[in-house]
């Protein structure tokens, strides 16, 4: 396991913890007693579960960025973390995967790719966007109503970034070798990351499934 692996690891970590305790607040177990602060809560953690995600790419492909870019510790913007990231390596996003077994030519492990349902790149930016507005103090001199549209409920954001991570690919420049992230194992619970060669690579339409041996 590489010193990287360890980071994105415990970068993930945290993100379950924030996940858990919005699930919580959103299904009525919370401690605070008010409608209000739940939602800034709520918000305050998707952002920090967003930023997470973010840093965590960061974490995976540190020399990629570093070679461009001399502000390794001081950006804080996820959003612009991820416009430059883009540039760098359009592969870069976790790719979720979904988890099976074959028994042609040996037992091993595969994953074929999701195709829907989790959160995608676009929406990582309205939802960064939308809990942003909710994190700050309304001026008592606004007219408006402070409302902010979701357009889903919080459990759906919730289970969409679920599903982006539950299993997930993460991709490098100039190799195949890849990162398989276990959200969480049977084992410990906790998560795991298997550095694995892809056998198959991804199709342009994912119907070719990516086998790993371990």
């Amino acid at each position: 396991m590489t010193e990287a692996a360890v980071a994105y690891c415990n970068c993930m970590e945290d993100v379950k913890a924030r996940l858990k305790l919005i699930k919580e607040i959103t299904e009525g177990r919370s401690p605070l007693g008010s409608e209000g602060l739940d939602g800034e809560v709520v918000c305050l953690l998707l952002r920090k579960v967003l930023e997470q995600i973010a840093f965590s790419s960061l974490v995976a492909h540190r020399e990629t960025y570093e070679a461009v870019h001399n502000d390794l510790g001081t950006i804080w913007r996820a959003k612009r973390l991820l416009e430059r990231m883009e540039k760098l390596h359009p592969e870069f996003y976790p790719s979720p995967v979904t988890r099976g077994v074959s028994q042609h030519l040996g037992v091993h492990h595969h994953f074929d790719p999701v195709k829907d349902g989790f959160l995608t790149k676009d929406e990582f930016v309205f939802l960064y966007d939308t809990v942003s507005n909710g994190i700050h103090t309304w001026s008592p001199f606004k007219d408006a109503e402070r409302v902010l549209d979701f357009q889903r409920s919080i459990a759906e954001w919730v289970a969409r970034i679920t599903a982006l991570l539950d299993h997930h690919l993460v991709h490098f420049v100039g190799t195949k070798d890849l990162w398989l992230i276990q959200m969480d194992s049977p084992e410990d619970h906790k998560v795991h990351a298997f550095v694995a060669p892809m056998v198959a690579e991804l199709p342009p339409v994912p119907t070719v499934t990516v086998k790993f041996h371990f």
